[in-house]
């Protein structure tokens, strides 16, 4: 008799908090959780109410542009900035 007592309680849950969280899933923790890395700012970014065409397609008020992006590289940036097109961040 003793036998099958001491195994169903072994095959039982365990009471109480930890028991409840193990059956209704994995428990979180937030000393376990992933820290989130802040959004790093674009470099550089279409002014409001422009668009300009790259090499990835139009890019409208917003989006960001890297010299990789557009055609002549550094120097067609640096004279969109000055023109107004790309804001510098």
């Amino acid at each position: 008799m003793k036998n099958e007592e001491s195994t169903a309680a072994i095959n039982e849950p365990a009471a109480g908090p930890a028991g409840a969280a193990g059956a209704a899933g994995p428990a979180t923790d937030a000393a376990s959780a992933k820290p989130v890395k802040a959004e790093k700012k674009p470099s550089f970014t279409v002014c409001m109410g422009r668009g300009i065409t790259t090499r990835r397609g139009v890019r409208s008020d917003g989006d960001a542009v890297t010299a990789k992006d557009l055609e002549g590289g550094k120097d067609t940036l640096a004279a969109l900035v000055k023109s107004g097109h790309v804001d510098k961040n």
